[in-house]
């Protein structure tokens, strides 16, 4: 059976893992403010824009203008800062204006108003069935909620992930989740041991990455394949650029011209 999976546009991760295939859940897990959600925001533009595959992105940790406004600067190389505090110039802003408008007709449909794991897993029914989508990406874990708020976090996170693994199982489409390692492992490479919550995070998925930097400083990150269930585990080096919130393999990389429109 010819199983056909999205790939990454990372070539050391897809010749690890194949891509994210249907059916299939993906955990991405770092420190706080270490890049698990610059790391997915890279891989919806890959994902999106370099592949074509259409996504569902259910952003619980930011409002879907500034996810916009992220990939709009890793997209046109304008630092971040520039856009958040509106200090383009008139070169800068005209282009702003333009990528903008094309990552408005990107097929990715960006979703910040459910939190609740039984209505994120309704609406991606009804999304997927109404748009043909291929992926769904969510950020991240420590924001869903259950219908029992008093359940301890073990039970909170067992529950959401084994709703996710069966939800991606039921829609046959792969879906990427993004989780908070504890911060017990400052400054050291994450394990699976250290994933926050509950066992069944390493026990349910089927591929858990991690991004790893010493400090919120650097701007070379390790990323590593701690579980791949058909396959190895391997860590390799990506670059990030903290100015445009993207990461990319250890390549020379030329941005675009920002003082012209695209």
């Amino acid at each position: 059976m010819d199983v056909k999976a999205i790939k990454t546009n990372f070539t050391e991760l897809d010749n690890v893992i194949g891509g994210f295939f249907p059916g299939e859940l993906t955990v991405i897990g770092s420190r706080p403010s270490i890049g698990k959600s610059a790391f997915l925001g890279t891989l919806i533009n890959k994902i999106t824009i370099e592949n074509g595959a259409k996504g569902l992105f259910f952003s619980l940790e930011m409002p879907a203008a500034q996810f916009k406004d992220r990939l709009v600067s890793s997209i046109s190389c304008i630092p971040y800062s520039k856009i958040r505090n509106s200090e383009m110039d008139k070169d800068e802003l005209k282009n702003y204006k333009t990528v903008l408008a094309e990552v408005s007709d990107l097929p990715i449909i960006i979703e910040d108003g459910v939190d609740n794991i039984n209505d994120i897993c309704d609406m991606a029914r009804t999304k997927v069935k109404e748009n043909a989508i291929d992926i769904i990406y969510i950020d991240y874990l420590g924001l869903i909620t259950i219908n029992d708020n008093a359940a301890p976090v073990y039970e909170k996170v067992t529950e959401i992930i084994i709703k996710l693994k069966k939800l991606a199982k039921e829609l046959q489409i792969p879906i990427l989740i993004t989780c908070q390692v504890a911060r017990s492992c400052d400054n050291l490479a994450p394990n699976l041991q250290q994933l926050r919550g509950s066992g069944a995070l390493e026990d349910v998925s089927d591929i858990v990455l991690f991004v790893h930097r010493e400090n919120v400083e650097d701007s070379v990150a390790t990323l590593i394949v701690a579980k791949n269930h058909y396959g190895e585990t391997a860590e390799f080096k990506l670059n990030f650029s903290r100015e445009i919130v993207r990461f990319e393999s250890p390549v020379i990389y030329y941005c675009s011209d920002t003082n012209s429109s695209k």
